[in-house]
């Protein structure tokens, strides 16, 4: 009982940083600067790939539309080539050589 009241009415002694609290505090830092390297290396990849993505997009839009007008004249000249055939074939019915 006496060294429990000695404890007690003892001053407190002022709080000691233990040594490895620094040691902790600076493997902190590194695996946050690495972190953060990492992450903005990943976010130049992915502002690239996004770039490259962008302009495969594009590309194919311009195809795409190329693709849809080359339709659109073939479409005409069908019905074009089909009306010329309707008028031979309607004219060779009404004049029977």
């Amino acid at each position: 009982m006496q060294k429990v009241t000695q404890r007690l009415t003892s001053p407190v002694p002022p709080q000691q940083i233990p040594e490895n609290i620094g040691e902790k505090f600076d493997e902190e830092i590194t695996m946050t600067r690495l972190f953060v390297s990492r992450m903005k290396s990943e976010v130049k990849q992915l502002a690239s790939k996004c770039q490259s993505l962008q302009s495969m997009h594009d590309e194919n839009e311009q195809k795409l539309q190329e693709a849809e007008n080359e339709l659109s004249a073939s479409n005409l000249l069908v019905q074009q080539v089909g009306g010329w055939i309707s008028e031979i074939f309607c004219a060779e019915i009404s004049d029977p050589v």
